[in-house]
């Protein structure tokens, strides 16, 4: 897995290693940035939009 570091993923906050991702999954379970981690690993050039003509519902957010 390639993730680039942006959002909440930096150099010290990621998950090359395992004693940083642990402290990165104890920062999310805390609710402290999860929203920027996510943010970070979220692809949006890769999710296909919402097609109201075909009925598709799309793969960005819930559907």
């Amino acid at each position: 897995m390639n993730v680039k570091k942006r959002g909440g993923l930096d150099d010290v906050y990621n998950f090359e290693t395992f004693g940083k991702s642990m402290i990165l999954l104890f920062q999310m379970s805390t609710s402290a940035g999860w929203s920027d981690v996510l943010n970070g690993i979220i692809n949006e050039e890769d999710c296909e939009m919402e097609n109201e003509e075909t009925g598709v519902a799309g793969e960005k957010g819930t559907s």
